[in-house]
């Protein structure tokens, strides 16, 4: 989804500085593209460590998972 808005942010930007002439609108967009790339990455990185973290269940539990 992320790539979705960011498509939509770029292109929205592109025509709104060109009909109105806002040129401070393209860097304050494109910031706002990175942090929005730079939080799904985040996001990302920590499901996919979490993903390659090996767990166990507390010590107290294993007692109660034995047959």
């Amino acid at each position: 989804m992320t790539d979705v808005w960011t498509s939509v942010v770029v292109i929205g930007g592109i025509a709104i500085v060109a009909f109105t002439n806002w040129y401070i609108l393209d860097p304050i967009l494109a910031i706002l593209v990175g942090l929005n790339i730079i939080w799904t990455g985040k996001k990302l990185l920590q499901r996919s460590i979490a993903g390659f973290m090996d767990a166990s269940f507390h010590p107290t539990n294993n007692n109660s998972l034995k047959m």
